[in-house]
Parts: structure tokens; C-alpha cells; sequence
């Protein structure tokens, strides 16, 4: 049996991109950070939307249709189980839905959200009347109910609006926003054998024991209820489901991986047609959203007004002379190093004057 584990993790995603307005594309999943060795990317492995029952079971999908598409990538952790204060083992799971009813803005470094709440919501309301806005310090998030205002060419007009006014430097419009939700677990598989109302569903489970016992020794399937609190608490979890429904696991070995686990639950799948319930598991987990491409990374465009023109030009020239009053953002920098060097150059303004003439 699995000794009890204390799972804590943070894991930190952000999402890169470029274009210069806001598009119909679908959420950048596979443009994560850290998008290399050290995650295992788990979706080939779910196919057949065996993870899908699950996640809809934690609400991860709440406000977005349930055929979204879905991302999900596996880490492993360790550190030294002698420390009481910070003990990690194991598999972290973290999970990116596309969120279809949200866009999320960032405020630049010198707006105040408590001065510049009533004119954000101002701009918000003349093009999504019905949207709701949900702040942190620099960020918020704009949702809209009303499936019918979802337009790209009204997230477009509220992002100039924003942008003209100074206020914001991010916008992530519809699909280029994502639940990120870590999902911390205890390897052990799920699977109920009773309906809502509490009769048997038709599976074989002296069958299925004896499966698991001849192609994976290494495991043992176990049932109990509810009220079983011990095997509940060990595993971090005191009501799987409805009272008195009966339940089985797959207890693995200690050093198995979640990829390993999970390839196992596909396996009593494909056998038995067997859907995972849920995951048991001493549950910590951290739900936030997280944006993909910015709309306002647009080459030439200085002044972050979405327009390169004459006076992002002169902005520049201004900034590559050491005019004082060229004052630009992190990102105005960003769209004004069109060659890469990492400064605001002449070369620059020659390629904006460029860009404007269309000659390139």
C-alpha cells in the first residue's frame, strides 16, 4: 500500500505569441514556457477523452462548451522527504481549457486599477454591455455571457479603445484564454461501480481483478465506500461520491509514475470499457487564468495605438536620439526593435518608414 505523500506545488505557465490584432485562433496551448524535457505531455496518451469525465467532474470546464479543446502536462518532483515544512513526491498534472466566454487585459505600470476602474468599465460596457470584470493588481478578466456579442471585431474595437486611452499593454482576446488548474493527486485510479441512484453498473469486476492481477501484479484493486474514511483520508479525499456507493481503485506501487498510472487506466478501458470516475488524491490545487498571444505585440507600433503610422516613426527616431521625451513602455520597445538587436534604433525607423510605404 502507498504510503501517505504530502503533495505542494506551484507551477508557473505563461503563454508566448505575436500578432498585431486580435484573431479567431485557437489558444496557443503547445506555446508554453517550459513547453521542453523536463513536461510530459499527456494528451496523446488521451485519445479517447478518458481525462475528459474527470475534469468535468471539477468543474474545469465551467463556462465553456464540453468539446473545447483541452491541454494537459505532467511534471515530476522531488525533494527531500526529511523536511516536514516542504516535502514534494510525485507527479503534478496541470490541465489549460480554452476559456470561449473571456478576453484579459493588463494594466500598464502607471495605471491605478481604484483611479481607473470607472473609465475601464465605461469602454467595457459600450461593447459588451452584459460583460463582467474580474480584477487582480494589473490584470483583468472580461466575461461574456452573451454568446451572441462574442465578436472579434468587438474585442478588436474595445482593445484600440483601451490601448488609445493609455491603459493597458496585454490583450488576450476570445480563444487566446485559458483556465490553467493544477490538479495534485495520489495515483489512485477511480471507478464507481454504482449509478446515481445507487444501482450496480454492468462490469465485470471479479474479471477485472483478475486482469489486473495477471497483466499488472505489481498493482492490487481494491472497493470500498464512502464510509471507508481511512483509505479515504490517506489518499486525501473523505466523500468520493454519493453515501453508500460502491467504488474501486487501482492502488499502484509507490515509484510508478502518473503516465505509467494513467497508461494502466486506458488499458481497463479498452478491455472493459471501465471510464475513470475520478483521481482520489490529497488535493491542492491553483486555478487561474492565463492568456496566450498579446494582440498589442505588433511590429511598428511604438505608441501602442494598433496603427503603426508616421508617429511611430517619429517616436522612434526621437527614442534612438536620446530625446528625453520619448518616453516608451516595455512594450513600445518591444514592437519598435523591428531587427532584433534588442534596442530602438535608426535601422528601426528606417524599417518603419518602410513598413508605412509598404515596400516591405
Amino acid at each position: 500500500m502507498k504510503k501517505q505523500l504530502k503533495h505542494i506545488a506551484v507551477l508557473a505557465a505563461a503563454l508566448i505569441c505575436c500578432t498585431s490584432c486580435p484573431t479567431a485562433n485557437a489558444f496557443h496551448l503547445k506555446g508554453m514556457i517550459g513547453y521542453d524535457e523536463v513536461y510530459h505531455p499527456l494528451q496523446a496518451l488521451d485519445d479517447r477523452g478518458l481525462l475528459r469525465n474527470v475534469l468535468v467532474s471539477r468543474s474545469i470546464f465551467h463556462g465553456s462548451n464540453q468539446n473545447t479543446p483541452y491541454y494537459i502536462l505532467t511534471y515530476h518532483v522531488d525533494s527531500d522527504p526529511s523536511d516536514p515544512e516542504f516535502y514534494i513526491y510525485g507527479d503534478v498534472m496541470s490541465v489549460f481549457v480554452e476559456k470561449e466566454d473571456a478576453m484579459r487585459i493588463k494594466l500598464r505600470e502607471h495605471v491605478d486599477w481604484q483611479e481607473a476602474e470607472p473609465q475601464i468599465q465605461e469602454i467595457v460596457q459600450k461593447y459588451f454591455p452584459d460583460a463582467r470584470l474580474s480584477k487582480t493588481t494589473k490584470y483583468a478578466n472580461i466575461f461574456v455571457k452573451d454568446e451572441a456579442q462574442r465578436s472579434q471585431e468587438r474585442a478588436e474595437g474595445l482593445m484600440r479603445e483601451l490601448a488609445q486611452a493609455e491603459l493597458i499593454c496585454e490583450f488576450n482576446t476570445f480563444g487566446e484564454v485559458a483556465w490553467k488548474d493544477n490538479v495534485l493527486h495520489g495515483f489512485l485510479t477511480l471507478y464507481t461501480a454504482t449509478d446515481l441512484q445507487g444501482q450496480p453498473l454492468d462490469y465485470d469486476w471479479t474479471a477485472i481483478e483478475a486482469w489486473v492481477a495477471e497483466h499488472h501484479p505489481e498493482c492490487e484493486l481494491i472497493s470500498f465506500t464512502d464510509r471507508t474514511s481511512d483509505l479515504a483520508r490517506r489518499y486525501g479525499t473523505m466523500n468520493p461520491g454519493l453515501r453508500g456507493s460502491l467504488f474501486y481503485a487501482v492502488v499502484p506501487p509507490e515509484d510508478i509514475t502518473f503516465s505509467d498510472h494513467f497508461a494502466l487506466a486506458l488499458e481497463l478501458q479498452e478491455q472493459f470499457g471501465l471510464p475513470v470516475y475520478a483521481y482520489l488524491s490529497n488535493l491542492e490545487y491553483e486555478r487561474s487564468l492565463i492568456g496566450g498571444q498579446n494582440a498589442l505585440e505588433s511590429p511598428g507600433d511604438l505608441n501602442i495605438d494598433c496603427t503603426v503610422d508616421v508617429s511611430d516613426a517619429v517616436l522612434a527616431a526621437k527614442f534612438a536620439s536620446g530625446d528625453s521625451s520619448a518616453a516608451l513602455i516595455d512594450l513600445g520597445k518591444l514592437n519598435g526593435d523591428l531587427n532584433g538587436d534588442e534596442n530602438v534604433t535608426l535601422e528601426d525607423v528606417t524599417a518603419i518608414l518602410r513598413m508605412i510605404a509598404k515596400l516591405t
